[in-house]
C-alpha cells in the first residue's frame, strides 16, 4: 500500500525578502518621505484618532469657540495632506502605483451618493 501522506504545504504566510543592505522594508519598499510615513502610520492613525474625539467632545462643550479653533486647525492640515499628495504623485511609478485603491475607493463612494440623491 502506498503512503497517503501528501507532502508538507509551504508554510504561510512566506515573510518578504529583505534586500541585501536595506535595515528596514519599510524603507526599501517605501524611499524617502512615504517611507517615513510608512513606518509611523499607526502612530499617525492613533493621533488623528484622539484629535477627532477630543475635538468632537469640545464642540458639543463649546460650538462657538470650537468652530474658530476647528477652522484653524483645519486650515493647518490641508497644506500639510497637500503636500503629502503631492510628494506621492511625484514619486516614481513603481511606487506610486500602490496608491491607486484610493481613487478608486472615492470614485465608488461618489457614484453611490449621486445616485443615492437622484433616488
Amino acid at each position: 500500500m502506498g503512503s497517503s501522506h501528501a507532502p508538507h504545504p509551504p508554510s504561510y504566510p512566506h515573510p518578504r525578502p529583505v534586500p541585501a543592505g536595506a535595515q528596514d522594508l519599510d524603507q526599501d519598499v517605501y524611499p524617502g518621505v512615504l517611507g517615513l510615513l510608512a513606518r509611523f502610520a499607526w502612530q499617525r492613525q492613533v493621533a488623528m484618532g484622539v484629535v477627532t474625539l477630543v475635538l468632537g467632545v469640545l464642540a458639543l462643550a463649546w460650538p462657538g469657540a470650537t468652530v474658530l479653533v476647528v477652522g484653524v486647525l483645519f486650515g493647518i492640515y490641508l497644506p500639510a495632506y497637500g503636500v503629502v499628495q503631492l510628494t506621492v504623485a511625484l514619486q516614481p511609478a513603481s511606487v506610486r502605483g500602490r496608491h491607486t485603491r484610493a481613487p478608486t475607493c472615492g470614485e465608488l463612494l461618489q457614484r453611490c451618493a449621486q445616485r443615492a440623491a437622484s433616488a
